[in-house]
Parts: structure tokens; C-alpha cells; sequence
């Protein structure tokens, strides 16, 4: 049996009806000699165990600030014989990531519901100036609106109906595709954008051969697609947007860049750009027809595929978004060990 609770990831103490603990399977070895956070949940558990061998059976869920923020529950169950409390079994159990988990998800139903309500409300207004005959309106300028508003509508269902694809999928039709190929398809997509921005589009690949990935092409094609409209939205008339591919220096794999000579990103917002519906700049990114929801549509495809995305970026500089992913090679040797 000892064995058995050993494995479990759950802290397991149990407690003699004097408060002396008499039993820690490996989980719950940690609060022994406790120092930092966890002195902070020892303390919470004895308290507890007080509590229990008095009557109670108390449940706590105890978050600690950190570094590193921690979330952890606590329960308690009495061991009783003949209605008295002998001893008292104690199950802790960190719940950091379950709490980030359900909390992402909450954040996400109401930018959801944010999101969504600002073009449906203004697709209404528009709808029902129109429908009302305000001889002072401009009918064209509001179907012209009305237009915009729905497009946009119509690009948050599309990249939330993608994001979801991606998440459930996980990448699973995957074929060997050449990065080239990738690259321009991607560039396909994106050039009447540049030309209406006046931006000048550059692919560079390094490497004497061929360089392919092992990929969901439709995944990886939509999220080098995303990067560079990104890179093109943000950048002004006559700069340069340059996606680069070559082979990584460690283990093989294969890199592709997207760089700008853009706007930058604050320090403060690099961390959470690849957050659903986050925006560095809302009001560009509404006025040139962005979702939020792109990066966080690249981070899903690299991940699926095994890969890493970073940024590098100053304000008033530009941008480098880098990714690193496994080549066909590495990835059909793995799967074959």
C-alpha cells in the first residue's frame, strides 16, 4: 500500500489523535522540514489538524503570492473509533495549475463575450439607422460600415472556429512539405495586404538544401500567414518585412523568421502577446481589422508541432518573431525509436 501512495502526486499525511504526525508518503515528505511557501502550508495543516481532532473536518484552499504564486487544497478526515477522533489523515494537493487553468478559461468566455458584443452592437445600430429612413444619414457611408463591421465579425468566428480546430486536432495530419513551399503560400495570402500598406515583402532562405518539416501544412501555412500580417499591419508605408528560413545550429531543426522595421513592443506587453485577444495597440489593431486572436493562433500551431516561438523587439525598432522547429528528419527518427 505504501508503494501505491508513493505515486500519487497528492500529499498524504496522517496524524496520531495527539497532532504527531505518524505517516508522509513520498508526496508529503516536502512538508518535513519545510522552509519558504511550504513552511507557510505546514503551518495551515497543523492548524487544520487541530481543528479536526476537536469536531470539524475543514477543507481549505490556501494561495500563496510567491514568487512562485502558489495555489494549494487542503482536506482533512477524521479517524474515528467509538465516535472519537484517533487521528486525522490529511490530503494536500497543489492546484496552481488547475486555478490558472479554470481562470484562462473564465477570461476567455468574457473576451468572448466582449469581443462579440461590440460588432453585434454596432451591426444593430447601423441596421436600424438604415431601417428607420434617417433622411440625414449617408446610406452608402453606412452600408459601407455596415460591411466592415460584419467582415470583422466574421474574421473573430473564423480565427476562433481556427483556434479551437488547432487545439482539438494537435496536429495530426502532418507530411513532409518543403519550407519554401510554405513560405509562399504564406506570401500568397498576405500580399494584397502589403501592397495596399506599401509594404515590401522579402523571403530569404539559408542552407544548401532543401529544408522540409514534417507538418500540418493548412496549420503551419495559417500561422505564418497570421505573423505576417501582423509584421505588415504594424509597419508603415515603404518598410520592409523579411521572413527568413535556415537550419538550427544544435540538433538540426529549422528556424523561420518574420522581422519588421514597425512599431516595437514594450517590454511590459511581450510577455502576454501570444494571449487570446490581448493587444498591444487596440485601437490599430481594431482600425486595421485585427482579431487578438492571431498569436495565439501561431503559439497553438508551434506548440502542436513540437516547436518554440519567441520575439524580440524595441519600441520604435521593429520586430523579430522567431520560430524553431523540428525538421522531417528529426522528427521521423524520434517517431521510428
Amino acid at each position: 500500500m505504501q508503494g501505491v501512495l508513493d505515486l500519487l502526486e497528492v500529499a498524504i499525511i496522517i496524524f496520531d489523535q495527539s497532532g504527531r504526525a505518524v505517516y508522509r508518503n513520498k508526496a508529503g515528505a516536502r512538508f518535513d522540514q519545510a522552509r519558504h511557501g511550504d513552511a507557510v502550508v505546514k503551518d495551515a495543516i497543523n492548524r487544520m489538524v487541530a481543528a479536526t481532532l476537536i469536531g470539524g473536518a475543514p477543507e481549505e484552499e490556501l494561495e500563496l503570492l510567491g514568487p512562485p504564486a502558489q495555489v494549494w487544497s487542503l482536506s482533512c478526515e477524521a479517524l474515528r473509533s467509538d465516535s472519537q477522533p484517533q487521528g486525522v489523515v490529511v490530503a494536500v494537493q497543489d492546484v496552481t495549475s488547475l486555478r490558472r487553468v479554470e481562470k484562462v478559461r473564465r477570461d476567455f468566455v468574457a473576451n468572448v463575450t466582449h469581443e462579440l458584443k461590440t460588432p453585434i452592437g454596432a451591426l444593430a445600430i447601423l441596421a436600424e439607422t438604415i431601417a428607420t429612413g434617417d433622411k440625414g444619414a449617408d446610406t452608402q457611408e453606412l452600408a459601407e460600415r455596415l460591411v466592415r463591421e460584419s467582415n470583422r465579425l466574421g474574421r473573430m468566428v473564423d480565427d476562433l472556429l481556427d483556434l479551437s480546430t488547432i487545439e482539438l486536432q494537435d496536429a495530426k495530419d502532418r507530411r513532409s512539405i518543403a519550407v519554401g513551399a510554405l513560405v509562399e503560400e504564406a506570401l500568397g495570402r498576405v500580399s494584397a495586404l502589403a501592397r495596399q500598406r506599401q509594404v515590401t515583402l522579402d523571403f530569404v532562405s539559408r542552407g544548401e538544401e532543401a529544408i522540409s518539416l514534417l507538418c500540418d501544412q493548412a496549420q503551419m501555412v495559417n500561422a505564418l500567414t497570421n505573423l505576417l500580417e501582423n509584421a505588415i499591419k504594424y509597419s508603415d508605408s515603404g518598410q520592409l518585412v523579411t521572413i527568413t528560413a535556415y537550419r538550427g545550429d544544435s540538433r538540426g531543426g529549422v528556424v523561420v523568421e518574420v522581422s519588421d522595421d514597425g512599431a516595437g513592443i514594450p517590454d511590459q506587453d511581450q510577455e502576454r502577446i501570444f494571449e487570446r485577444f490581448y493587444r498591444v495597440d487596440k485601437a490599430r489593431s481594431r482600425s486595421t481589422g485585427g482579431t487578438g486572436l492571431g498569436l495565439s493562433i501561431v503559439r497553438h500551431v508551434v506548440e502542436a508541432h513540437g516547436g518554440t516561438i519567441v520575439v524580440e523587439s524595441e519600441e520604435g525598432e521593429g520586430s523579430v518573431f522567431r520560430l524553431t522547429l523540428p525538421n522531417s528528419s528529426d522528427v521521423i527518427e524520434e517517431e521510428n525509436l
